[in-house]
């Protein structure tokens, strides 16, 4: 018996004895689910990747907090110092690496800074290492992916620090400066914690903070009572929002309200005033956030 030359139409397809054959619109239509399918799934796993970044960013500083406060009881009671630029770089040549974070951020490829870039040996030698174990990457945020041109070229893979720690706590310096009788090196009318015991709010006084890529250098965050700009500028890179842990080991990511605080990064390094809207929004969460303790 032959096969019929013609089946009809089946569930859209026109079959032509025991071949199928799609006609323009069924090709139409299914083109344009295919296309759908592609932007849906692409939608799908782009957000939860940048979640994923911010959760990751998250659970880093905490275990940097887990680390200070570990690092703290082994210390009755003292934190970590926490150097500035020069003092960072005394260190590291003269080899105690006696500071939290043994390295400067800086865009340039040449000198000692721009050795410490990328240095993770530096970073082990710290003095919270034993207590994560050298796990190197628990002091960057995934999302910050910035190199400049000239580390680009030199074949840099990424900066090895995104974090900083706040100025109110730790030693600033091994010199006789401020902070060796528990005031702030450049507001000496607040309190300097030296000790854990010394926070009167830890949980709602930050400790570690993501950077922004332009402003972070070495690992002491320093913004002023009664400025007009950012001294050192917060980070904004998951989607506006930054990264913050607590002196009690939480933390939480803030996202801010004025384009004063998500500067674009231009590999260089930027200070930027407040405008109205930072000065109303912004500020007064990171006032409140900050430390400030004054000496009364």
């Amino acid at each position: 018996m032959n096969a019929p030359t013609s089946l009809g139409n089946i569930g859209g397809v026109r079959t032509i004895g025991a071949q199928a054959a799609f006609t323009r619109t069924d090709l139409a239509v299914v083109g344009g689910g295919l296309f759908a399918l592609a932007l849906l799934l692409t939608l799908g796993v782009l957000q939860p990747r940048a979640n994923n970044h911010g959760a990751s960013c998250l659970n880093n500083l905490r275990r940097l907090s887990a680390a200070w406060q570990l690092y703290s009881n082994d210390s009755n009671d003292h934190v970590a110092n926490n150097y500035g630029k020069a003092e960072t770089v005394a260190e590291i040549t003269s080899g105690r690496f006696g500071t939290w974070a043994n390295n400067v951020m800086t865009w340039e490829v040449d000198g000692i800074e721009a050795q410490s870039v990328t240095n993770a040996a530096w970073v082990r030698k710290g003095p919270l290492d034993r207590y994560l174990n050298g796990k190197v990457e628990v002091y960057h945020c995934p999302a910050d992916r910035y190199l400049s041109p000239r580390q680009q070229t030199a074949g840099y893979v990424r900066r090895v620090r995104s974090v900083s720690m706040n100025a109110f706590f730790g030693r600033s310096g091994a010199g006789p400066d401020a902070t060796i009788n528990g005031l702030n090196k450049f507001m000496p009318s607040y309190r300097q914690f030296l000790k854990r015991s010394q926070v009167p709010d830890p949980a709602v006084t930050f400790l570690f903070v993501d950077e922004q890529a332009d402003s972070i250098n070495d690992g002491y965050f320093l913004n002023r009572v009664g400025q007009d700009g950012w001294e050192d500028l917060p980070a904004a890179y998951h989607d506006g929002g930054c990264s913050f842990s607590f002196a009690d080991g939480s933390a939480l990511l803030h996202r801010w309200s004025s384009p004063t605080s998500m500067l674009t990064v231009k590999f260089e390094r930027q200070s930027q005033p407040w405008d109205k809207l930072a000065s109303e929004q912004d500020w007064p969460w990171f006032y409140q956030h900050a430390g400030f303790s004054k000496i009364r």
